[in-house]
């Protein structure tokens, strides 16, 4: 039998049910800037992949890549990594705004004092 693996609720899992397929559901990507782990949250985990990554230590997905660039300059270094962690402390407010042409990835701003 023939397995196929995507989002629940998506067009795929409709697909291998109409066509009696097994379906597998992925993780969806993680929706937020900063939620490098996808787990829902912003918090010192995603900091250190974040560190680890930009000191070639540790791979990260292209959904991640694209989630852990918070500071939105293109690349994914320590200042993102220090973002997210000054935001997981408490030490600064990000706010999330919806990036143009794009319902799944929001980007995270800060909040002038």
């Amino acid at each position: 039998m023939l397995t196929i693996c995507g989002y629940a609720n998506s067009s795929v899992e409709k697909y291998a049910d109409s066509n009696e397929f097994k379906f597998v559901s992925l993780t969806p990507p993680p929706t937020s800037k900063g939620d490098v782990n996808g787990d829902g949250e912003i918090d010192e985990m995603d900091a250190m992949l974040v560190s680890r990554y930009s000191a070639g230590m540790l791979n990260l997905t292209p959904d991640q890549l694209i989630v852990a660039d918070v500071n939105g300059d293109g690349e994914v270094d320590e200042m993102d990594a220090m973002l997210i962690s000054r935001y997981s402390a408490g030490l600064i407010e990000l706010t999330a705004k919806p990036k143009p042409n794009d319902n799944k990835v929001v980007e995270l701003e800060e909040i002038p004092d």
